[in-house]
């Protein structure tokens, strides 16, 4: 079921100048050898921009979901965890969605509960790559069940990402992703490593990162409040960003976004609600109808997110607000000055990312705990039927 909005996609070479910040979650059937499959995960996992204050990447088998490498913000880590010794001694190889599915719902759910303690905004893409083996599939008596926990899980986790990047006949796994156009990939070992594994990593360098409201994790329901996070960007880089519906659904006032420039230099931000990667384009001469563009420089750049989702009675119809960032491409070096530990070079260009009365109701929390409760004797009601 193709899940995804009709966005319009941008030329390829914008993504040369924007860069992965996500949190990544792999399960690998171990099934696979680790001799075959060891440089395809390489090549994936080195790409991520995984560093302090970077991105992380957590590797599970597909089997029973359990850890061959812990979150980590180090490739060192993540290779001192995952080798030849660690693979072939974990548990027994194979792929169960839906444990996946549900361990997915656990480290995601963990994942914003520590974002809420430390109000943050998220500000990551969240990827969770599953790389089955060619024998591996998904259980035909499992077919509801996975579908229904799916649905459940876009309504109320908009933001994650389910992308296969498998062995064998990827139609097999079609069902189970937003946009089988844009999430199926082939492990074939005896293709080329980067030309397999490059389509996987541009498709989560296209991903917008997430800005999450930082309450929305809380049980005591709304907190209403403003949040600031500075921002980083190199000199003619963008950064997309996603907001879903679940942070402006609900009734609000006061509620938007701001973007105010930091550096002594010149910001260019554009919005959608149809287009995941609007920016502007200086080689075409015809603005694009389906986002909008202002500059900013000492000014600031605000929008209103009150009145989004008038028109909508679901949540999950309401369109995202898709947002980008992207910095003037030359600058004195004394305007872009960058000492913080944030920061990838000396010279980066700065810019705050600020947002008021964001959607804290924990309406998505409790339905997700009563809808897994239901699915999970659902599940065992019809394990009970074939044995």
């Amino acid at each position: 079921m193709d899940r995804r909005l009709d966005c319009l996609k941008p030329s390829e070479d914008i993504f040369t100048r924007t860069s992965i910040l996500t949190d990544l979650y792999i399960f690998l059937d171990t099934a696979w050898s680790y001799r075959i499959v060891e440089n395809y995960v390489n090549y994936v996992v080195q790409r991520m921009n995984i560093r302090p204050y970077g991105s992380s990447v957590t590797l599970l088998t597909a089997s029973g979901a359990s850890l061959l490498a812990n979150q980590s913000y180090s490739i060192i880590d993540f290779f001192k965890q995952w080798n030849f010794e660690t693979h072939s001694q974990a548990a027994k190889p194979g792929f169960s969605l839906p444990t996946i599915l549900s361990k997915a719902t656990e480290l995601t759910h963990g994942l914003f509960e520590i974002e809420s303690k430390r109000n943050s905004l998220g500000l990551r893409s969240l990827i969770v790559l599953l790389m089955p083996s060619p024998l591996a599939y998904v259980n035909e008596h499992d077919f509801d069940y996975c579908q229904r926990y799916l649905d459940f899980l876009y309504r109320t986790k908009p933001d994650i990402n389910f992308i296969y990047y498998s062995g064998g006949v990827l139609v097999r796994f079609k069902s189970y992703v937003k946009d089988p156009r844009t999430d199926l990939f082939l492990l074939d070992p005896e293709r080329d490593v980067e030309v397999s594994s490059l389509p996987v990593v541009q498709r989560i360098k296209n991903e917008p990162r997430r800005i999450t409201s930082p309450c929305s994790m809380h049980l005591n329901g709304s907190r209403h409040h403003q949040q600031q996070v500075k921002q980083y960007l190199p000199l003619g880089f963008v950064n997309f960003y996603k907001i879903a519906a679940n942070n402006f659904f609900t009734p609000g006032y006061m509620r938007y976004i701001k973007i105010k420039a930091l550096s002594s230099t010149a910001f260019v931000i554009c919005t959608s609600r149809r287009n995941s990667w609007p920016y502007r384009n200086t080689i075409s001469s015809s603005p694009s109808t389906e986002q909008e563009c202002l500059q900013i420089s000492n000014n600031v750049f605000s929008y209103d997110l009150t009145d989004l989702c008038l028109s909508y009675q679901i949540k999950h119809e309401c369109p995202p607000l898709f947002l980008s960032v992207q910095a003037q491409a030359f600058a004195d070096s004394s305007q872009i000055m960058c000492e913080e530990r944030e920061c990838l070079s000396l010279q980066q260009t700065q810019f705050l990312l600020i947002t008021n009365n964001l959607d804290c109701s924990n309406q998505g929390q409790q339905l997700l705990k009563s809808i897994e409760l239901i699915l999970v004797i659902t599940f065992l009601n019809i394990k009970n039927l074939y044995k």
